[in-house]
């Protein structure tokens, strides 16, 4: 049921953005089935690269892409904030294996709902250029 709720999610806010889209693009307002063709392929094509490219960084997150910068992230804002621990994590190494010991797992929902609009925007166009 979670899983279909992220879905679910995501289709909202991916139809929310699309429809904002749409409205600034002057959907309602288009007079040829060209127009509208055109207008529909730019609202879904901005949530789609969105919602794709927020699931490719996902999955490189879970595949230790970004450990290094969340590691030195760390280390820094720990000179600047009084009441957080200081020697958290001696090295790198450490931080690392933490890090691996409690599991990533890349959830592919904002990928797949990104990569279903990107296709809606294909479909679109490709209606754009046969009428």
């Amino acid at each position: 049921m979670k899983k279909q709720l992220n879905y679910l999610i995501c289709a909202v806010l991916i139809l929310v953005i699309a429809l904002f889209v749409s409205w600034r693009g002057g959907l309602f307002s288009a007079d040829t089935a060209r127009g509208v063709f055109r207008i529909l392929a730019d609202s879904f094509f901005v949530p789609g690269v969105l919602f794709m490219g927020c699931g490719l960084l996902g999955f490189a997150s879970s595949k230790g892409t970004y450990d290094m910068i969340s590691f030195g992230f760390g280390r820094m804002m720990r000179y600047f904030v009084p009441m957080m621990d200081k020697r958290k994590y001696d090295d790198f190494y450490k931080y690392k294996q933490r890090r691996d010991e409690d599991g990533r797992a890349w959830k592919p929902f904002l990928f797949i709902s990104g990569a279903v609009a990107f296709s809606l925007s294909l479909l679109f166009t490709v209606l754009y250029y046969a009428v």
